[in-house]
């Protein structure tokens, strides 16, 4: 009786040992190549090191200051839009959900241009990569170009995202200032 419950204890320590190992050989991996899990990467900073939160499709917030992005209008966070196939599609959360994966692991250099009628800086915001920001969401189509002027300063890149029917132009939308005309806060 004696050796069959030392053999048990033995076995039972060995099993904690063994879940003792791999908790730390887990843990190790997750520290040593935190990219293979999403986790990799310092947070989302600006030039003054605060962290940014994405508000919607065009607006960032840093230090308790928000930052509208120059020269493009993305859908409202709860604007739908038409599919090719004419089924709903929630735009403005795409449009969010691509700001943040967009700047998620980037060090922004925001500079600003102007100040809008909520007191949000404009900027045009570049990564620590050189990619403008505006210009991206333009690209995926997720935002159309607005400057109030003209076509505003990302046509072409506008024209080039229609043409192949990215995002938006897959389909039918309406722009977003026409959107918060009919929809007001």
């Amino acid at each position: 009786a004696r050796r069959v419950r030392f053999y048990r204890d033995c076995r039972a320590l060995a099993m904690r040992r063994m879940r003792s190992i791999f908790l730390l050989l887990a843990l190790g991996v997750l520290w040593l190549f935190p990219e293979w899990f999403g986790l990799s990467g310092r947070p989302t900073r600006t030039v003054e090191g605060a962290t940014v939160i994405v508000r919607d499709g065009d607006t960032l917030s840093a230090a308790g200051q928000d930052y509208r992005l120059h020269g493009i209008d993305a859908p409202e966070l709860t604007q739908t839009c038409k599919t090719a196939s004419g089924s709903d599609w929630a735009c403005g959360k795409d449009a969010r959900t691509a700001l943040v994966a967009l700047v998620k692991v980037r060090t922004l250099n925001c500079q600003e241009r102007a100040r809008d009628k909520f007191r949000r800086i404009v900027a045009t915001c570049i990564d620590d990569r050189g990619e403008d920001i505006a210009r991206a969401m333009i690209d995926r189509g997720l935002a159309v170009s607005f400057g109030g002027f003209a076509d505003g300063p990302y046509a072409s890149d506008e024209a080039i995202a229609k043409g192949k029917r990215h995002g938006l132009w897959q389909g039918t939308f309406e722009a977003p200032s026409s959107w918060r005309a009919t929809h007001p806060r």
